[in-house]
């Protein structure tokens, strides 16, 4: 038998759906119409139609099988032709549910539905997790593209960074380290995104080869290391201390955050200049003074960032062979304070045992542990030959009491150069570089042995670390001790902090209503339309009025027809301009690139200023518009050599500004 088919649903038959295939007068054959799955039929003659449909129609010869049929439902003499017919032009049946109504059916067609729906959710977690990978390759890949198109083409110099942060230190108020040893972070208030160089004021740095200054750049979000710089003493000098990346980090959408750590030497002085206004980023020092809040310097200043400069570029647009860079930092994962960074069994099984009753011992599949046997009198000695400690300030081990008594036991923990010689614990020495002791440690009673080691700056990427024990009690007495823990810990983590409110600057009568500018520069310009529309691209860096500071505004100083107009954007490659924008103005726009705001001088005169909901954002728009003609005139110098041009471009700046 040749199943037949009516020739104008041969296309709804072989359709990319599941399909159920019942005798035809089969009872009940309402209990099959399910959602998302087609039913057909199939008489005694093979031939093929849906519920309801005229058999009569069905003449043109089946050549092949759909493409899914969950199962034929029925009395299997019902469906032996069209099974025998199935079975000599495909490679398997499907299955066969006898049934005698479609009811009863419906418990065989249950697990077969579940089958069927569980490779189908494996692929929909597997596409989208594939959508997801493209749409962010599609947005790294959109931004590449627009830094390409807009700047395409050999430019006679590259552009030099912009500003993104600036900040004047306080020559009166400093961090200084406590005991020797300083550890402070803080939040940029910046994205990573475009970073190329910081800047760091030292307002005294008098460091010898023993001092250490190390700062590293991460993600606030992922924790992810992007930058590293690892600095000697020597190298300190009072002033800014500059900070450059390779080359602009990528695209990356993170907060980025500073932490630092310093380490002096005997007679050495290092003092970080704090700003000289009070701030909302977030910045610590714990270790910085005993006792001192962590968000209060110790000046007694509440608020004080520390003096940071930050600029960007375009990624690939700036590249710089970095002083004092530390490669092998970068891409490290900075673990929250004081959370355990396991180190990796294979030391333990690398370890070398020149000294004492040492010996290996595994419990099933576990991993050997180490364990010693100590008389009074005797000692034992661990050395692991390299362990791996960029990244760690603190090294911790922890031997467990695993017969008799620990009173008497004592354990220290050293730190030698890698490849060094010991035999024994009198060639054990804190005279090479970077060598460090912790010192005897003895047991409580009833208790294990725990010991930590502070980790110096200039501590190798690997070094040996040494375990000495020696049992002091009497010859008779004897203990054992396991080696249950090696750990490090990264503890240099204060920048966690919440930001406070924003905190306004006191002014003085000469600051009193007088913006302050650091720097104009010229983003883009254009002239279309015969002139009838034109536009300088202006960035603003530094700006300080009313007691508020911004590190880099932008906007477009607009000539259309004839007429001055300033335009903000709302966009991610621009600085934020406003708090809140005023969405119920109507001098709100939006265009193909998003929601702009369009100042004109009638919007001014309807009160678009006096109706910002936040003094920040009034005081910014206040100090654009006066700042604004002795910006064009910087600018202007370089988007045109004719002084009519120019002269038109500076009067409709003061027009615009005499509006406010």
């Amino acid at each position: 038998m040749t199943p037949r088919i009516e020739p104008a649903l041969l296309a709804e038959f072989h359709r990319p759906a599941p399909l159920l295939l019942a005798a035809a007068g089969l009872p009940g054959l309402e209990a099959l119409a399910l959602p998302g799955l087609g039913l057909w039929l199939v008489d005694a003659e093979g031939r093929l139609h849906r519920p309801g449909g005229d058999p009569a129609r069905a003449t043109q010869p089946l050549a092949a099988v759909p493409g899914e049929v969950l199962a034929m439902i029925g009395p299997p003499a019902a469906l032996d032709g069209l099974r025998g017919w199935w079975a000599g032009v495909a490679p398997e049946l499907p299955p066969l549910l006898p049934a005698g109504t479609g009811a009863e059916a419906l418990p065989g067609l249950l697990p077969l539905l579940a089958a069927a729906l569980a490779p189908r959710s494996a692929a929909a977690g597997e596409w989208q997790r594939a959508l997801v990978a493209a749409r962010q390759e599609a947005e790294a890949l959109r931004e590449a593209m627009h830094a390409l198109l807009t700047e395409a083409g050999p430019p006679p110099s590259l552009p030099p960074p912009a500003l993104a942060r600036a900040a004047e230190p306080d020559p009166r108020a400093a961090l200084a380290p406590a005991g020797g040893r300083l550890v402070a972070g803080q939040a940029l208030g910046l994205p990573l995104s475009g970073l190329t160089a910081l800047a760091l004021h030292l307002a005294e740095a008098a460091v010898g080869g023993l001092g250490r200054l190390r700062l590293r750049l991460h993600g606030a979000e992922s924790g992810r290391v992007m930058a590293a710089w690892d600095i000697p003493g020597e190298a300190l000098a009072p002033g800014w201390l500059a900070l450059d990346l390779p080359q602009p980090l990528g695209p990356v959408r993170e907060g980025a955050v500073l932490d630092l750590a310093a380490e002096l030497g005997p007679g050495d002085a290092l003092r970080l200049s704090l700003e000289d206004r009070e701030s909302d980023l977030p910045v610590a020092s714990p270790a910085a003074a005993p006792g001192v809040p962590p968000d209060r310097t110790p000046d007694g200043a509440p608020g004080r960032a520390l003096a940071l400069r930050a600029w960007t570029a375009s990624h690939g647009r700036r590249f710089v062979q970095p002083l004092h860079w530390d490669a092998e930092a970068v891409g490290l994962d900075v673990a929250p304070h004081g959370v355990r960074v396991a180190l990796p069994e294979s030391l333990l099984l690398g370890a070398r045992l020149p000294l004492g009753r040492v010996e290996r011992r595994a419990l099933g599949r576990e991993a050997p542990r180490l364990t010693a046997r100590l008389r009074g009198g005797e000692a034992a000695l661990i050395l692991l030959p390299a362990v791996p400690l960029n990244g760690l300030d603190l090294l911790t081990v922890e031997f467990a009491p695993a017969l008799g008594d620990a009173m008497g036991l004592e354990a220290a923990l050293w730190l030698q150069p890698e490849g060094a010689l010991v035999a024994g614990l009198e060639e054990l020495s804190l005279e090479p570089p970077g060598a460090r002791w912790s010192g005897w440690r003895g047991a409580p009673a009833g208790e294990g042995l725990t010991i930590s080691l502070a980790l110096p700056l200039a501590a190798p990427r690997a070094a040996m670390v040494a375990l000495a024990l020696r049992h002091g009690g009497a010859p008779e007495a004897e203990a054992r001790l396991e080696l249950a823990a090696l750990y490090g810990r990264r503890v240099a983590q204060p920048s966690a902090v919440k930001p406070r409110r924003r905190a306004r600057l006191p002014e003085t009568p000469e600051e009193a209503g007088r913006p302050r500018l650091a720097a104009a520069r010229l983003e883009d310009s254009m002239v279309l339309g015969g002139g009838s529309y034109r536009h300088l691209d202006i960035s603003l860096e530094g700006v300080r009025a009313g007691g508020e500071a911004w590190p880099r505004l932008r906007f477009k100083f607009v000539i259309s027809g004839g007429a001055p107009v300033l335009e903000f954007r709302a966009r991610p490659d621009w600085p934020a301009m406003f708090e809140q924008w005023p969405e119920d103005s109507a001098a709100m726009r939006s265009d193909k690139y998003g929601p702009y705001l369009w100042l004109t001088e009638a919007a001014l005169a309807e009160g678009l200023l006096d109706g910002l909901a936040l003094p920040r954002d009034r005081a910014m728009l206040a100090a654009v518009l006066t700042l604004l003609p002795g910006a064009v005139a910087t600018v202007a110098r370089d988007a045109t050599t004719d002084p009519v041009e120019f002269d038109l471009l500076l009067g409709k700046a003061r027009r615009l500004a005499a509006a406010l």
